[in-house]
């Protein structure tokens, strides 16, 4: 049975100390008809590789059911496989992460080419504050839990905790105001040289309403005083999209 190899070829940031190529191994069989490889990592120390999941987001580019056979399928590959680390870099706050892929050819004393991933991680950025932008309109109401559902100054600026924060104030809100529609998008404002990202939350919204009467049409063979019994909101109350 052929196999992929995982091996972990790191250097700690800053430090220049490198690990030996057998630090890290992984057993991932595909198949007779796969080509084996050995993929390592070079800039970023090992305690980040496995504490960010970077093996996993690499090996997460191979279709298990269609493999690469070649080195020319293994180079395309690799492309994406190097903007799965980069996007996975990316959600843990390295923003500015660069990951370039490079496929060499077995030399002598190897068995198979090696997949190398290049890492440089960048700074990390840490969140500097919150706001809300107001699209198309003046500030249309005050939020008095912005601050729950945000993130404190310091904390690391990681994807999905400012997307959970999010979607809990968007869910605040509308259970909150009775629009008929609510959007709310987070995205951010890096700064460089300080090394901060201000989170801003983007709200488009529509008029308030509340629920009015409810119709039935067509033929069901279900009474409408059965029917009417499902439904979980009255009218008059409040609009809620999640309803």
């Amino acid at each position: 049975m052929v196999i992929i190899r995982f091996f972990i070829l790191c250097c700690l940031l800053f430090s220049g100390v490198q690990y030996p190529a057998h630090a890290f191994v992984d057993i991932w069989p595909f198949g007779e008809k796969a080509i084996a490889f050995d993929v390592a990592f070079d800039g970023i120390n090992k305690k980040h590789i496995e504490l960010y999941a970077l093996e996993e987001a690499a090996r997460g580019a191979i279709d298990p059911e269609n493999p690469p056979i070649s080195l020319e399928q293994l180079q395309v590959i690799s492309i994406n496989m190097a903007q799965r680390v980069r996007k996975k870099l990316s959600s843990e706050g390295y923003y500015d992460a660069v990951v370039r892929a490079t496929i060499r050819e077995a030399v002598e004393g190897e068995d198979d080419p090696n997949a190398i991933f290049n890492v440089a991680a960048g700074q990390r950025y840490m969140v500097s504050g919150t706001e809300i932008i107001w699209k198309n309109e003046a500030k249309a109401f005050e939020v008095p839990t912005l601050a729950e559902h945000s993130l404190e100054q310091g904390d690391v600026a990681r994807t999905e905790d400012i997307i959970t924060k999010a979607d809990a104030l968007q869910r605040q809100i509308e259970k909150e105001h009775c629009f008929l529609s609510l959007d709310l998008t987070p995205d951010l404002v890096l700064d460089q040289l300080a090394g901060t990202a201000l989170v801003h939350y983007h709200i488009t919204r529509g008029p308030k309403a509340d629920f009015g009467e409810v119709f039935f049409t067509g033929e069901s063979g279900v009474s409408h005083a059965i029917l009417k019994r499902l439904i979980i909101f009255s009218q008059g109350q409040c609009f809620l999209l999640s309803k």
